[in-house]
């Protein structure tokens, strides 16, 4: 014997409504449970590393903005504020997506599609600031090891970006 999950009444164990107040007994109990249980972990794992690089983004941004480092390249704070404001809305999208709100997800897309066009931006800024100091003497220049930088990282950006729409983590957020 059971008791109703509304009323209190006893009930048969395999009852799937109360006869007294004709409420459905499916709250509780996982037999009666439709909706499959998915493995969140991997989900876990990226939200805690995407929250983990956003505050550790946060921090060093405020210190550099704080310090205000005069780099001879006009634009340099803009990427600064950009680049800060990305990072919070990325730990509010970690957050947002730890809590399995859908909208966590396409804020962090967002933000990572917005990181993208700064790491490009940031490439061919200072791409000829990096000529200045690593000048071509037939190895490699400043320039192209900014672009295969920007490159590289734009590469993990994408993957994260992939990994977060995979559909066992798109399931898992409502």
């Amino acid at each position: 014997m059971k008791q109703c999950n509304h009323c209190g009444n006893m009930l048969a164990n395999d009852a799937t409504y109360c006869y007294a107040c004709n409420i459905p007994q499916t709250v509780g109990f996982e037999e009666f449970d439709s909706k499959p249980k998915y493995n969140d972990t991997f989900l876990k794992v990226l939200c805690g590393i995407t929250i983990v690089v956003a505050v550790f983004s946060i921090i060093s941004g405020t210190v550099s903005l704080i310090k205000d480092s005069h780099l001879p390249i006009d634009g340099m704070k803009v990427i600064g504020y950009s680049g800060l404001a990305v990072a919070i809305a990325k730990l509010t999208a970690g957050i947002l997506m730890l809590r399995k709100k859908l909208k966590g997800l396409y804020l962090y897309t967002l933000a990572q599609i917005a990181l993208i066009a700064i790491q490009i931006y940031t490439a061919v800024l200072m791409s000829g600031y990096m000529n200045a100091l690593m000048p071509d003497n037939g190895m490699i220049s400043g320039s192209s090891i900014m672009m295969i930088s920007a490159v590289i990282v734009t590469f993990v950006y994408i993957i994260f970006l992939i990994m977060y729409w995979l559909p066992n983590n798109r399931r898992l957020l409502s």
